[in-house]
């Protein structure tokens, strides 16, 4: 069974704007002539944040504000973290990814910073469940 819950969330903040998608189904292994039942969690989040906006008529300056915006740097990162508790049987695997893009909309562009993220928790033992 795979039960899906979609969150969209907006704050006080305009600017900021989280999506959240979750995942819950069950699994069956067979190995060796034993079945094994774990429960799979997926969560999915992205956040969006406009960090900052230039508005000209000139096209010419809205190219260059974006050129200075990257030389100023732009974040690019990743982060993979993977972790087994031996007690619970639990297997949690995190992914997260940060950037910058740049939205042009008519006059205007907008560079928006973005945090997304997969968590994966695989509980071996059902009735043992934290998950």
């Amino acid at each position: 069974m795979k039960e899906m819950i979609y969150k969209n969330y907006l704050g006080n903040n305009p600017r900021k704007r989280e999506v959240s998608v979750e995942e819950t189904s069950n699994w069956t292994n067979i190995k060796k002539g034993t079945i094994n039942r774990a429960i799979i969690v997926k969560k999915k989040t992205c956040k969006y944040y406009i960090e900052k906006s230039y508005t000209s008529n000139n096209v010419e300056k809205l190219k260059d504000w974006i050129k200075e915006e990257k030389n100023n740097g732009l974040r690019k990162d990743r982060h993979i973290l993977k972790t087994y508790d031996e007690q619970t049987g639990e297997t949690k695997i995190i992914c997260k990814v940060l950037g910058d893009i740049f939205v042009v909309n008519q006059q205007t562009v907008f560079k928006v910073v973005y945090v997304n993220q997969i968590k994966i928790q695989i509980c071996d033992d059902v009735k043992n469940v934290r998950c």
